[in-house]
């Protein structure tokens, strides 16, 4: 496509990939089949809590069908394992030192080009909701987009989030292109899952029961000297799990209605800030791992007519210009196993 020559290089990586997918966004003159974006972004998502990418217990059954049906990206890195400059670094294509966003505080400055201002600019309808208030319209996130809600509490529920996005859908009119970014706090600690996912075995007695917050765990572990013990850190990593699939539960409602519009089939584009860390001593956290938990996330990108469905791309590269190795993003293998 004319758009990767044509628009200026504001954006690349992901952000570019996804605006040359959908088309007639470039400026650059009509597109021959322009189409409407879907983006999905989950956060604290792990690659290996993902059926499709060899999660074992996972129970992700529409993220393994948008990958069958679409382009798997097996290395995909966070930039850092931290929410604000991770999606900003998806909305912009830039590395977060170079948006400037290095930690949750910062704003987005409005120098930046956004994938929503984009849109905006090409005519589509853009609209973003979030389920943190990390993401509140101050920080920058909604640059560019024409509705825009995020949580007025710390978080919502992934089903209120998507049933915003389902009734804005709604309002729209048939055939309008548009550009849709829908977040799900889930499965971000505490790990709370409806009841309808709750782990079908039995809780541990004296432990963790149907929630994994930051104060249950410090109570646990006083009560043990520190430990919280083999069958209380099964039950947490468990709740996790069933939290990963309730939020692909409701990314399959989210998409059962994209698909009832009329018009050319959207592009989708789902990927997560970053992971969480189980493993290596470090526990239930993300902000300050470099494990491979934290920071490999899944990408998965599907543009019917567009892509080739069911391919799997290893060592994602982006048209970026070499960067340092702190400065990942997307652009390089994932970091060594280990």
């Amino acid at each position: 496509m004319g758009i990767l020559t044509c628009r200026p290089p504001a954006l690349r990586g992901l952000a570019l990939a996804v605006l040359a997918l959908a088309g007639g966004a470039s400026g650059c003159g009509p597109d021959p089949a322009p189409t409407s974006l879907v983006l999905v972004t989950i956060d604290t998502l792990r690659a290996d809590a993902v059926g499709v990418y060899g999660g074992g217990s996972a129970a992700t059954p529409v993220i393994d069908r948008l990958a069958r049906e679409g382009v798997l990206f097996e290395d995909a890195v966070a930039p850092m394992p931290l929410t604000r400059p991770s999606h900003f670094t998806i909305f912009t294509g830039r590395y977060p030192r170079e948006h400037g966003v290095v930690n949750n505080q910062l704003e987005l400055p409005e120098a930046e080009v956004t994938l929503a201002e984009v849109f905006r600019d090409a005519g589509y309808r853009t609209a973003g909701f979030s389920g943190v208030k990390l993401f509140e319209a101050d920080s920058g996130v909604a640059q560019g987009f024409g509705d825009f809600a995020a949580s007025e509490r710390r978080h919502d529920p992934a089903a209120q989030v998507v049933d915003r996005a389902l009734a804005w859908l709604e309002e729209l009119p048939a055939g309008e292109r548009f550009f849709l970014w829908v977040h799900l706090y889930d499965p971000h600690m505490p790990y709370a899952p409806p009841p309808e996912f709750l782990p079908t075995e039995p809780p541990p007695a004296g432990g963790v029961d149907r929630e994994a917050s930051w104060a249950g765990l410090k109570a646990i572990a006083r009560r043990g000297g520190g430990d919280i013990g083999p069958a209380a850190a099964r039950r947490i990593r468990a709740l996790y799990d069933a939290e990963v699939a309730s939020a692909d539960a409701e990314v399959g409602r989210l998409l059962a209605g994209v698909g009832g519009r009329s018009g050319p089939e959207p592009v989708v584009a789902l990927a997560a800030d970053h992971g969480e860390c189980f493993d290596h001593g470090y526990f239930y956290r993300h902000s300050d791992c470099l494990y491979e938990g934290a920071l490999r996330i899944p990408l998965v990108v599907r543009a019917p007519g567009r892509l080739e469905a069911g391919r799997r791309i290893a060592g994602v590269r982006s048209r970026a210009p070499p960067m340092p190795m702190a400065a990942w993003y997307w652009t390089a293998p994932s970091p060594p196993r280990a």
